[in-house]
């Protein structure tokens, strides 16, 4: 790809759904052609942390990441229940993989993953 992927943070409300556009471009500016790669966002306490993932999406998933291979384009959809979480600070990246080659390529560098608690409850 030729550059750093980049940083971006995440912030959102404890149970909000939202929608991560993620645009994969190389050193000019063209898409990167993700057509056989799987498309995952991996989100955990801290990138130290033994414990198991807190949320997992992938494009092997129906309706979890949805991929425009050409246009390098990938949404991730995190649902209402995916972030029913503790607020707090926690970190995320998400990856490009493929099996044959084996090829990876980082869409979105560790990143913070901001959760807030709303003061209004519904």
């Amino acid at each position: 790809m030729g550059l750093l992927p980049p940083e971006t943070s995440l912030l959102l409300f404890a149970g909000q759904g939202l929608d991560v556009e993620v645009l994969s471009v190389d050193r000019y500016g063209r898409p990167v052609d993700l057509t056989g790669f799987t498309v995952t966002m991996t989100v955990r306490v801290s990138l130290e942390s033994s414990l198991d993932a807190l949320i997992v999406k992938s494009s092997d998933v129906p309706g979890e990441i949805d991929v425009t291979p050409l246009l390098g384009k990938s949404v991730v959809h995190l649902e209402p229940g995916d972030t029913e979480l503790d607020a707090g600070q926690y970190v995320y990246d998400v990856w490009a993989t493929a099996d044959a080659p084996l090829r990876r390529i980082p869409l979105i560098a560790t990143s913070d993953f901001v959760v807030e608690q709303a003061v209004t409850t519904f």
